[in-house]
């Protein structure tokens, strides 16, 4: 039990330590981003912990950091949830990091669009084809957020073989997600 209580206790004192303003203020850029990438790292493993409790802290943890920080640090927020889609991992770790890309995909600055569009949907697609229920409803609610915002670069930015290669993705992805949806 004791160990239960120092993984809340750590939780909470690395998230209040993120959402502090005074030390985002005292941190020089390169650190705090340092910092920021191994806090998401530390709660999405514990995401998956055997303990409730544990895994609920990690999530409400989770919710403040992007919360309080989205605004000043979308950008790195977003390369971090990439990164734990494209693991495609843990399902409770991956429908957080899906709904939670979702909500900061409004955020993507146009310029790294492309990037995410030829990166993010080769994932999506492999996300598709999991069984599990969970996985299947955060797609159902991040894709709309994500292709109301993706869906725009792809046409403009993209050459005509590429464009084509990720509307064809688009649609597999889309496909495979009906495909092995239980509704």
């Amino acid at each position: 039990m004791s160990r239960t209580r120092e993984k809340l206790s750590q939780l909470s004192a690395l998230s209040d330590g993120l959402c502090s303003p005074s030390s985002r203020d005292r941190t020089p850029p390169a650190n705090f981003a340092r910092c920021l990438t191994a806090a998401v790292e530390v709660f999405f493993a514990l995401l998956d912990d055997a303990d409730a409790d544990v895994r609920i802290q990690a999530d409400e943890c989770v919710n403040r950091v992007t919360r309080t920080l989205a605004e000043t640090h979308a950008g790195r927020l977003q390369v971090e949830l990439y990164k734990e889609i494209k693991k495609n991992g843990a399902a409770r770790c991956l429908r957080v990091a899906l709904i939670k890309f979702g909500e900061l995909s409004s955020l993507i600055r146009p310029q790294k669009g492309r990037a995410y569009v030829t990166n993010l949907l080769p994932c999506l697609v492999r996300v598709a084809r999991r069984q599990e229920e969970s996985v299947h409803e955060a797609m159902a609610i991040a894709l709309p957020r994500m292709f109301a915002v993706l869906g725009k670069i792809i046409s403009p930015v993209l050459p005509r073989d590429e464009k084509k290669n990720s509307l064809v993705c688009v649609c597999v992805c889309v496909c495979s997600l009906s495909k092995y949806s239980f509704l």
